[in-house]
């Protein structure tokens, strides 16, 4: 007998996954007197921040190791969030896990900034990357050039953007890539904690599978290494070598500024085929396959994970329409009364239009198998595009696109029913 439940699963607890081995490393480089850099680790949460000071001797170090002073002194409030996500995986936690980040990143900010007034310092100002560990998925917060980077099964993946000019240049197309790699604009800084206008951090969420490695480091490293350099490293030593390999490396390419890094191991958890599999949707949607893999993972707190099993319906005919849908994995039938109209199946998609207006659904989603689909609430679109207009104009023109598209395949669809 097939069961018709209307209502999928809620997000359940994730497998709680384990901070097996942290690195971290930092050295002055072979010219400069000062280390501006500063590192952070909190087990208890689990935390890991990166500092990288501006305004030289005496100012960029007293503003990396404020940042991750009053970053400590507010860890408490963070662990609390932590825990609430991990207990319960839901959109709503976890972009308030990530709201906290991003506050603590900005009370940090106006702590820097007083003491730079106080100190009459007015270049002093700080690069800042914190990472935190909830359930199975890795959760970041970042303002200015510190990269992370999440190394599996010999990929590197991109977890940070730069704020900065070349990267602004860039995104705009008026720097290539080999070009961006070498730009003196590198170092010129959009935002910072300390800056004068408030930071804006970004924010990203990432899925972990046993044997990740996550790569956090000042730009001594990334400017001194390329990614493929790196990615060598990584994969040819354990982790303590690797760390010491990837500093010597640096050293040795470049060495004129300071040079820190963090690599943190992760297992006892999660599942490398289904996580592998989600990223490369991802990357196939419409919607989404435009984006810069930090831009994808900072979309990831706004997707609710639902389960159905076969026969169970995800909404129906009539029902009010507020979300969009992303299927992962197995296959949703589409039907309008007894007309089955599509059959959506894993990187596919629907319900676009929900996210731009209200109405009730005209077709009954039904589950054809087991199926897992990730879906986008309207309220939590709008919220995306209204905090990050850049990307949401992005998003806003590649929905239309899709809309066009679908619209054109159910009128074909539709048309061809009414000749049979």
């Amino acid at each position: 007998m097939v069961r018709k439940l209307r209502h999928p699963s809620k997000p359940g607890i994730d497998p709680q996954m384990q901070l097996e081995e942290v690195v971290a490393l930092t050295h002055t480089g072979r010219v400069l007197e000062t280390n501006e850099d500063a590192l952070l680790r909190l087990e208890e949460i689990p935390l890991l921040c990166i500092a990288d000071g501006l305004g030289g001797p005496g100012v960029g170090d007293v503003a990396a190791q404020l940042a991750l002073e009053v970053i400590a002194a507010e860890a408490p409030r963070l662990a609390e969030q932590v825990r609430k996500t991990g207990l319960d995986h839901s959109s709503r936690n976890r972009l308030a896990l990530g709201k906290n980040l991003a506050g603590t990143l900005e009370k940090t900010s106006i702590e820097v900034q007083k003491e730079a007034e106080r100190a009459g310092a007015p270049r002093m100002g700080a690069s800042v990357l914190m990472a935190t560990l909830s359930g199975s998925d890795l959760h970041l917060a970042h303002v200015g050039n510190c990269r992370a980077w999440l190394y599996r099964q010999g990929e590197m993946l991109a977890l940070t953007d730069d704020h900065s000019v070349a990267m602004f240049q860039y995104r705009r197309g008026k720097l290539r890539a080999d070009e961006l790699a070498k730009s003196p604009l590198r170092s010129r800084l959009t935002q910072l904690v300390g800056g004068v206008a408030p930071p804006e951090p970004d924010l990203a969420e990432v899925s972990l599978a046993t044997g990740d490695l996550l790569l956090m480091c000042t730009d001594g490293l990334h400017h001194a290494l390329t990614e493929d350099q790196i990615a060598e490293i990584l994969g040819s030593a354990p982790l303590p070598e690797a760390g010491e390999q990837l500093l010597k490396a640096a050293l040795a390419a470049s060495g004129d500024d300071n040079i820190s890094l963090i690599l943190a191991r992760f297992g006892a958890g999660g599942d490398q085929a289904s996580l592998q599999r989600r990223a490369e949707i991802l990357q196939k949607v419409y919607l989404f396959q435009n984006l810069a893999e930090p831009e994808r993972r900072a979309i990831a707190p706004y997707l609710e994970r639902h389960t159905l099993l076969e026969g169970q319906e995800l909404f129906r005919e009539g029902d009010p329409g507020d979300s969009f849908f992303l299927v992962l994995s197995g296959s949703v039938r589409l039907r309008r009364k007894d007309v089955q109209i599509l059959e959506v199946e894993p990187g596919s998609h629907f319900g676009e239009l929900s996210l731009v207006t209200e109405g009730p659904r005209t077709v009954t989603a039904t589950a054809m198998e087991t199926t897992t689909v990730y879906g986008l609430g309207r309220a939590a679109f709008l919220e995306l595009v209204r905090g990050m207009p850049e990307l949401g104009t992005r998003l806003c023109l590649a929905l239309l696109g899709s809309l066009g598209e679908r619209v054109k395949v159910l009128t074909n669809r539709i048309s061809d029913l009414e000749r049979t």
